[in-house]
């Protein structure tokens, strides 16, 4: 059946691959220790860039409306000169979808994509873990880990109330899984038809950009646990002595006195007795001390 791995045994999935010689099993061997180490090298992804090109003149380019292959190769065109920058790379699971219409939010494209993957694990098995789907562990739960989009989002134009402008991104939690998706649903016209189809490959991120975001929602998180670090010190807040200026025994006496001055006697109004306040008028009379040393010489 369809709906069942072609070969299984008590629910495992059995993995059968063709009998080779031993020189050809030993070749085999050393071109995938090979592919990987060059792989692990890679830590810009970069071997993900041509995953999904679509090459003029090949079965593949058959079929597109005129204008298309020339917007395909533009793209690629404009991939390979980001990637010239060494802060960019090439996502794992983050896909890049080009060619939504206006009549595709971000619930059907996540179904677009979520369906194939599914159909590959029920078919095929999961390709996170060399195990069947319905095989569970001591405590009951499955085993594997079933197709997570994490983020889907249609790029939309506001000046235009909102239109699609023709392209979104699909972040997966697994690269197998991102894989299988863009092979299944890039240049397929039985998704949405002969005539619009989806164009999907990697995305490329911006690390330094991405660094920024992640620093961003860190703090974030910290606040809202309450454990939000200590304000940064801003330059105004650093007391540099300047030519003319008052000394720094002076500036810590004079707004002592002013925030004891606050406490005691006639009630102030509550503006008056913040710190901020007291800052300023610090502020001011350095100024005006500093304004009357240059008038007297």
């Amino acid at each position: 059946e369809a709906s069942k791995p072609a070969i299984s045994w008590q629910g495992w999935r059995l993995i059968v691959s063709r009998a080779v010689s031993r020189d050809e099993a030993q070749h085999q061997t050393r071109q995938a220790r090979k592919e990987a180490l060059k792989r692990k090298k890679d830590s810009r992804n970069l071997y993900l860039a041509r995953e999904g090109r679509i090459r003029p003149g090949t079965p593949a380019a058959e079929g597109l409306l005129p204008g298309t292959m020339d917007l395909i190769e533009a793209r690629y065109t404009m991939k390979k000169k980001k990637l010239k920058n060494h802060n960019f790379f090439v996502s794992k699971t983050r896909l890049c979808v080009h060619g939504i219409s206006r009549d595709v939010d971000e619930e059907r494209l996540r179904q677009i994509f979520l369906k194939p993957v599914k159909d590959h694990i029920a078919r095929e098995g999961d390709p996170c873990g060399d195990w069947d789907t319905r095989a569970t562990d001591r405590k009951g739960r499955k085993k594997g880990s079933d197709p997570t989009i994490r983020q889907v989002k249609v790029v939309r134009d506001e000046t235009r109330r909102g239109a699609s402008r023709g392209y979104g991104f699909v972040d997966f939690r697994h690269h197998e899984h991102a894989l299988i998706a863009l092979r299944r649903v890039n240049n397929n016209p039985t998704i949405l038809g002969q005539d619009r189809r989806l164009f999907v490959e990697f995305a490329v991120d911006n690390m330094v950009k991405l660094n920024i975001l992640q620093h961003k929602h860190d703090r974030w998180q910290d606040k809202a646990k309450g454990q939000a670090p200590e304000r940064e010190r801003r330059p105004e807040d650093t007391f540099v002595p300047a030519k003319g200026a008052m000394k720094k025994t002076d500036y810590q006496k004079l707004r002592k006195k002013l925030l004891n001055k606050g406490k005691k006697g006639t009630k102030k109004p509550a503006y008056m007795q913040t710190q901020a306040y007291q800052d300023m008028i610090v502020r001011w009379i350095r100024m005006k001390k500093k304004k009357q040393y240059g008038d007297n010489n």
